[in-house]
């Protein structure tokens, strides 16, 4: 990769031939003149055709309203129309000479007869009435009553301007909240979304009213472009949809001349934000106009900065010329007081302004991190910029990702808008990090290598360290955000792929970050980036998991060992006591606790795909109940030293630390504030835990614990040794070393207590009811349900339909990622029961998932497994390797 990225700089794969890209420009120009053309020649033959129906008749006339009144009509729009009389006795014979004809013929048709004070009087009350008024075009019969009509229409709504605009304004919002922001959806709707052509019907309207003035020659353009595509797809589909779904998407670039659906969407995009920024200009000029009188007040905000009438205007003598940070200092201020930059001030800027220095002097930095620091009230002020080009000026790797689509339903912003949307929300972290700026600006580039090819991380990194030092930060502030930029999935991913109670994971993660202020840094972009993405990237779950490993990492980075997992919570333990299992419902999680066994997980999963619940997230853990001798996740002793005789005493329990010494020697152990002693060789041993006494005699003897109020035993020395630990009972056997709640490097005894939590949503409807869920959870632990059986027979009753294509699924065997387990990533198309599936291939093949990590993101599963052989060790055997490998693809296919 070239260690310079950015400018005109880039790989040659990325940028088309310059005769292609003319090429691509001119198809796209001819596929749109001849939509332009097509549109036009049906106006003037529809015109002919009514003309004809309605013939040479007095006192009546024919008047479009609507997509055919601005000779607009697509193939799947309806045709409106409006059949004046001065009171003609036989107007209803004569309107159906005209309407049955057109209706006979297939056009879909919205028809009124009205006398010119009836549709006066209609206008007055139905918005809708009115908007299709204003824009009257006539077709046939009396010109006279048309414009009789038209003028009276015209005349009473700009009477009552100050009672109708607001109207207006209100149901556009409620048209936005239905229907979303076009520029910003995966399937948008092409007429009634936030930038869609009726916010430009809307624009006419308040300039029919003289209020503000019409669209610009740029919203004009950009409403041609969205009307063109709306025409390419009625003529695909042959229906009069206006919702742009995926599967279509390819064909109606095709029929433009462009190379692509991302191309498509691009422009798309583009021309919806265009649209938008226009509307809220608007509607602000609505406000202000129906806003008491009052004498306009200038405030000033900044250097050359002042407030006036509810904007920010450049103050009198402000010099953009000659004063290169003006730009900046200006959408800082209107940031950080919550007020807009009027559009003649950007105008203003965008003709004017000086180029800044390179490196940014301070000050220019500075406001750059005011501006992002503002919070939410940034994200229309940087839109501002945009759309005057002030932005890829300040930044021109910027134009890279502007308007970028991200056709992944997790996304809900294209790539330009997703940065500025997580630096807003970055700014409510600002005071959980040693470095603010760094955080900001590295929220700003986190995604900025996604304009180029290859991984986005990598090339985001060397694009932000350059970046960085054009914005004048130090070599040390550089090396910061490079890495932010470079890890900035860290966290997040390896929270919910990998396994936080495994050392390896750790410190792997607190090799790479390395640094206490990369990781907090990391740490408060994780969650920004995370609610910036949308609401299946982030969740409250997550949010734990991110925050859990940063704080564990954290440990280490200060020198710490790893921590340790936390115990098992009272809820758990409470659970725990049933014995046979329990099972906890509570809104959409899920918790189980019951004892261990090969299977649980997907058997748990099954049911949940019964009652038709999509898991969204899972995790499942083990801890052993024999006092003294817990040893987490597969065996391992965690700070346990061993001495002259090679036995260890005591592994880990409560969160503390135990130490042993063995030969005849003394061992300590310090468990949860108690200190424990212990003799070995004949000697007694004492142990204190948690405020209860506990007596251990070794060498053939007989050794009792008491430990958080409840007695556990333990023979040493070729005995079995029992242990009960906060009301749960563990069972625990060594053969003449140590007494474990897990033995055998892996494998599992019958102290281990499984915690299964599912976070699961309903498919679709309601939920089902938590007592039937309840109740076939527990069936299933007590080996009464054949969840394979119901599923299978739900199956063949099930008739998929066919969905647009999905990459194939991928399986990958990971080593390096646990000492004591083999990791397998799962990525696949989420669908019903996948999670049941894939258990049931690995215990198929003779492996057991010791510990698993569930995520879904929108369509997409990743599931992560932590497996090991039928004796608890990791997988060697390549054979069996490959077998589990080919299982599971087979199944998620």
């Amino acid at each position: 990769m070239a260690d310079v990225i950015g400018g005109t700089h880039g790989p040659a794969g990325e940028v088309a031939p310059p005769g292609r890209a003319v090429s691509r420009t001119s198809a796209t120009a001819e596929a749109r003149a001849a939509l332009g053309a097509a549109r036009a020649g049906r106006a003037r033959e529809l015109d002919r055709e009514l003309a004809r129906l309605l013939g040479a008749e007095a006192d009546v006339a024919l008047v479009a309203v609507g997509s055919h009144g601005r000779e607009e009509l697509t193939p799947g729009g309806d045709l409106d129309l409006v059949l004046l009389h001065r009171g003609r006795p036989d107007i209803s014979a004569l309107a159906d000479r005209v309407w049955y004809p057109i209706w006979d013929s297939g056009q879909r048709l919205d028809h009124s007869v009205r006398t010119p004070e009836e549709g006066r009087a209609v206008a007055r009350e139905d918005m809708k009435a009115a908007l299709g008024l204003i824009s009257a075009r006539h077709v046939a019969g009396d010109p006279a009553l048309t414009r009789e009509l038209r003028e009276a229409v015209l005349a009473d709504w700009r009477a009552d301007a100050r009672r109708r605009l607001p109207e207006l304004r209100e149901m556009a919002r409620s048209r936005w909240s239905r229907y979303g922001e076009l520029a910003f959806l995966l399937e948008p709707d092409l007429k009634e979304s936030h930038g869609g052509l009726r916010d430009v019907h809307a624009i006419h309207a308040v300039a029919a009213a003289w209020v503000a003035p019409g669209p610009t020659t740029r919203v004009r353009e950009a409403y041609d472009l969205i009307l063109d595509v709306r025409h390419a797809l009625h003529e695909h589909t042959g229906r009069g949809g206006d919702r742009l779904v995926l599967q279509e998407q390819d064909s109606i670039a095709g029929a433009l001349g462009l190379l692509d659906a991302h191309a498509l969407l691009r422009a798309v995009a583009e021309a919806a934000r265009t649209i938008t920024y226009a509307t809220d200009h608007v509607w602000r000029t609505v406000a202000r106009f129906c806003s008491p009188p009052g004498r306009p007040a200038r405030r000033p905000l900044a250097d050359g900065v002042v407030e006036q009438d509810g904007e920010v205007v450049l103050a009198l003598g402000a010099d953009a010329g000659k004063d290169p940070v003006l730009v900046l200092r200006a959408a800082a201020a209107a940031a950080q007081a919550g007020l807009p930059l009027a559009i003649a001030t950007v105008e203003r800027l965008a003709k004017e302004a000086a180029p800044l220095p390179d490196p940014w002097p301070r000050d220019a930095r500075d406001a750059l991190v005011t501006l992002l620091g503002a919070g939410p009230p940034a994200i229309g002020v940087w839109e501002a910029l945009d759309q005057a080009g002030l932005i890829v000026r300040l930044l021109p790797d910027w134009e890279r990702v502007r308007n970028r689509p991200q056709r992944n339903p997790v996304h809900t912003f294209t790539v330009d808008r997703h940065l500025v949307e997580t630096a807003a929300r970055a700014a409510a972290h600002t005071r959980d990090v040693a470095r603010p700026d760094l955080l900001l600006v590295g929220a700003l580039l986190h995604d900025i290598g996604k304009g180029w090819p290859g991984d986005h991380s990598r090339t985001g990194a060397v694009m932000a360290r350059d970046l960085g030092r054009r914005l004048g930060f130090d070599a040390g502030d550089v090396r910061v955000l490079e890495a932010v930029v470079r890890h900035h999935l860290l966290l997040p991913e390896t929270a919910t792929r990998r396994d936080l109670d495994d050392p390896v994971t750790i410190e792997t993660v607190a090799g790479i970050v390395g640094d206490p202020v990369v990781l907090e840094t990391l740490a408060a972009l994780a969650i920004a980036d995370g609610q910036a993405t949308g609401p299946a990237a982030w969740g409250a779950w997550k949010a734990r998991l991110v925050a859990e490993l940063a704080r564990r990492v954290a440990a280490v980075l200060s020198g710490a060992p790893p921590p340790v997992a936390p115990d098992p919570t009272p809820e758990q333990l409470a659970l725990a006591r049933h014995g046979g299992g329990a099972v906890r419902v509570s809104g959409s999680r899920i918790t189980m606790v019951a004892p261990d066994r090969p299977g649980l997980l997907w058997q748990a999963a099954g049911v949940l795909a019964l009652h038709r619940l999509a898991v969204r997230g899972a995790r499942t853990v083990s801890w052993a109940t024999a006092a003294h001798a817990q040893n987490r996740h597969s065996g391992r002793v965690a700070n346990g030293r061993d001495g002259d005789g090679g036995r260890v005493a005591h592994a880990q329990d409560g969160g503390g630390v135990a130490r042993a010494q063995d030969g005849g020697g003394v061992g300590h152990a310090q468990d949860g504030g108690g200190v424990g002693h212990a003799q070995d060789g004949g000697g007694v041993g004492h142990a204190q835990d948690g405020g209860g006494v506990g007596h251990a005699q070794d060498g053939g003897g007989v050794g009792h614990a008491q430990d958080g109020g409840g007695v556990g035993h333990a023979q040493d020395g070729g005995g079995v040794g029992h242990a009960q630990d906060g009301g749960g009972v563990g069972h625990a056997q060594d053969g003449g070393g140590v007494a474990r709640a897990q033995d055998g490097d892996g494998g599992r005894t019958d102290a281990d207590t499984a915690v299964l939590e599912f976070i699961a949503v309903p498919e679709y409807g309601s939920g089902p009811d938590p007592a039937a869920l309840e109740a076939d959870l527990r069936r299933v632990l007590a080996g009464r349900l054949d969840v394979a059986a119901r599923l299978e027979r739900r199956a063949r009753s099930y008739r998929p339909r066919k969905g647009v294509a999905v990459p194939p699924p991928r399986v990958t065997l990971i080593d390096d990622a646990s000492n004591t387990a083999t990791v397998m990533e799962v990525r696949a198309h989420d669908r019903p029961g996948l999670l049941w599936r894939i258990g049931h291939a690995l215990g198929s093949c003779g492996v057991q998932v010791r510990a698993a990590r569930v995520g879904t993101l929108g369509a997409e599963a990743v599931d992560v497994f932590y497996i090991v052989d039928g004796e608890g060790h990791p997988l060697a055997d390549h054979a069996l390797r490959e077998v589990i490998r080919r299982s599971v693809l087979e199944v998620v296919r």
